[in-house]
């Protein structure tokens, strides 16, 4: 009971003292209130420093100065108020480790009319990334407060993303043959302040475009790298690092087949290339054949058949393309010829004859599509002879017999057409004899002329028989022929023959005709003419063979 009455009697004191303390303050000040704001120059007053208009850090620094101008009584506490964008209200900042938000500075209880101090501005706990305006509001020990917020006095944005960092060119990892860097940067918060890069190691340069190209100083093939940093207005920086490839070279082509402005003679035509390249490598091949659409080949392609092409001239297109985009081009031009050329042979002709040792083949050719690129001449038994620019050519040295003779007509797609001709060469003249009568006979009776003719090579083609003066008269298989009517005295034959080769021979025969009888016969049944001259004969004989006899005995009488 006594304890009881203890209590209320102290809490009975502490209200008579807060009432009199009221009633003081009231008689003293009518015109102001307990814990509201001051009016007049009793009330204190703050300030902040100013922040930057852009920062990254999270926590930001909130550094205040005030002044408690009531008096002697000082600053007690300091309250930061803060408000974002869409917003027209104050908010007490209030974190959980000072849920009053009260802050004291360095002289909190101290009698000094000046106050420092420095809050720690968390964002975590008051919505992070904004744009936030910030306000003090002090009080000092004797209750009276600043005026209440009514504009920022100090602004910052809070910005603690890097900005957004795209390099378009170099690829990473890729070959590439441009000598250009591209890139995009975006902030949407604070924006892009400036963009700098480093080539191998070294700080080349800054730009303060956000989205831009600039050149790069390549000299060297291969690989090199490329470092792109990106910094925004709150000093956020995009850090993106490419390892690229540099190849400026183009790739090296060369179309082996067909042959360029030559012909072939298939309507499927290989088309076969060299390709190479020692920098980024081969990515890719086009080809193309007049306008039918590309043909799309890996890099490893070596030949492609064009199919079904028709028999007139083509145009072929082959492109290279490497890893980096260096491209190698070359095009030629061909022609399709299916059809062999026509040849004639002229000469010799087949089955003819050749009576000479030299024989000299005669030919026609023609192509009317690719066009005669040569002729082979060949004799059986010997070698070709290839000829340009000719229609003849002379085997010499052949010797006699069946030979026969080939011209091969090639037009540029490769295609042949052929020509033979079988030929006797018979260059041995035919052999002829007259067998009677012979020559300085006188022949009595009928005069009848007798001989023989032959030729081992192509054989006889023709006899002619001449009488004195006379017209020829043919006699081909006869091997006698009779004159008739012949006159007394000396008389000239002649027997001429041809083979088939066109080789002649001839024979003459002179003798005498002495009539249709002989003339009577003399001692011995000689004529009287033989008689005679056999009996002078004898006689000289005689003549001589004394003569020597008597000088022999003269000799051996001496």
């Amino acid at each position: 009971m006594n304890r009881r009455k203890g209590v209320f009697a102290t809490f009975g004191l502490v209200a008579v003292l807060l009432v009199g303390y009221v009633l003081a303050a009231a008689l003293a000040f009518p015109s102001a209130s307990l814990l509201s704001g001051a009016v007049g120059t009793r009330a204190p007053d703050s300030t902040v420093e100013a922040l930057p208009e852009y920062t990254n850090r999270a926590v930001i620094e909130i550094r205040y100065a005030a002044n408690g101008t009531a008096g002697s009584s000082g600053v007690f506490w300091t309250e930061l108020y803060y408000r974002v964008p869409g917003k027209t209200n104050w908010t007490l900042y209030a974190p959980p480790w000072n849920p009053d938000g009260r802050w004291f500075g360095q002289l909190g209880f101290s009698t000094g009319a000046l106050v420092e101090g420095t809050i720690l501005f968390d964002t975590y706990y008051t919505g992070g990334e904004a744009t936030y305006e910030l306000s003090t509001r002090s009080v000092d020990r004797g209750y009276w407060y600043e005026a209440e917020p009514r504009n920022a006095k100090a602004r910052t944005t809070l910005d603690t993303r890097p900005p957004q960092l795209f390099v378009a060119s170099p690829t990473p990892q890729s070959w590439t043959r441009e000598k250009t860097l591209k890139w995009i940067a975006v902030d949407e918060v604070s924006g892009v302040a400036a963009v700098e890069y480093d080539l191998d190691g070294t700080f080349v340069a800054s730009s303060d475009q956000a989205s831009g190209e600039a050149p790069l100083d390549l000299t060297s093939e291969g690989s090199h790298a490329v470092v792109v940093r990106a910094k925004d207005r709150a000093g956020n920086v995009a850090l993106v690092p490419v390892a690229f490839h540099y190849d400026p070279n183009s790739p090296v082509l060369h179309i082996t087949a067909p042959a360029r402005d030559g012909y072939v003679n298939s309507k499927s035509v290989e088309v076969r290339w060299d390709a190479d390249d020692t920098g980024s490598g081969l990515a890719s091949l086009r080809l193309s054949v007049d306008s039918i659409p590309p043909i799309e080949l890996a890099g490893a392609t070596r030949a492609y058949t064009l199919q079904g092409l028709e028999e007139r001239g083509h145009v072929v297109n082959l492109v290279a393309t490497d890893l980096a985009g260096n491209v190698a081009s070359e095009t030629l031009s061909f022609g399709i010829d299916t059809k062999p050329p026509t040849v004639q042979l002229l000469a010799p002709r087949d089955g003819g004859y050749a009576n000479r040792r030299d024989v000299q083949v005669l030919w026609l050719g023609s192509d009317e599509a690719s066009g005669i690129a040569q002729f082979e001449v060949v004799l059986e038994g010997r070698d070709p002879v290839i000829v340009k620019n000719a229609a003849s050519f002379t085997f010499t040295n052949v010797p006699d017999g069946a030979r026969s003779f080939r011209v091969r007509a090639v037009d540029r797609a490769g295609n042949a057409g052929d020509a033979t001709s079988r030929v006797t060469v018979d260059a041995t003249a035919p052999s002829v004899e007259i067998s009677s009568p012979n020559a300085g006979d006188t022949v009595y009776g009928p005069l009848e002329i007798g001989w023989s003719a032959s030729d081992a090579g192509s054989g006889v083609e023709k006899v002619e028989f001449l009488y004195d003066d006379g017209v020829p008269t043919v006699v081909t298989g006869a091997q006698t022929h009779r004159v008739e009517g012949a006159a007394l005295g000396p008389h000239f034959v002649l027997v001429r023959v041809w083979d088939r080769a066109g080789n002649s021979a001839e024979v003459g025969r002179a003798f005498a005709y002495g009539g249709a009888t002989p003339p009577d016969g003399g001692p011995f049944n000689i004529g009287v003419v033989d008689f005679w001259l056999l009996m002078a004969a004898i006689a000289a004989i005689a003549v001589v063979s004394a003569y020597y006899a008597v000088r022999r005995r003269k000799r051996a009488q001496a």
